[in-house]
């Protein structure tokens, strides 16, 4: 059973309302996030028995810390874009 967070729905919106994207644009860029939920815990089931669990938990912790820090230092430099558009930001005192 998934978990259903919501933050998934909330990513579609940030593409379509933050972003300007349609929601095919939107939902093309979500691809890679539910392939991942599919592919990967069936490769670390079949790996955990031969190396345990404890190395895939660092791994993937470190991974995740890493992609938070460089979307966070893209997002503050104005770098992170999708699809040659800049974020939508509300002017000053709006």
């Amino acid at each position: 059973m998934r978990l259903r967070t919501g933050v998934d729905l909330l990513m579609a919106q940030f593409f379509q309302s933050a972003q300007g994207l349609d929601a095919l644009s939107a939902g093309v860029r979500m691809i890679a996030w539910g392939a991942t939920t599919v592919f990967v815990p069936r490769l670390a089931g079949k790996l955990i028995p031969a190396h345990g669990a404890a190395i895939f938990l660092v791994v993937g912790m470190t991974l995740h810390g890493a992609v938070f820090a460089v979307a966070a230092g893209a997002a503050g430099s104005g770098l992170l874009t999708f699809a040659g558009r800049r974020p939508v930001r509300p002017e000053p005192g709006v």
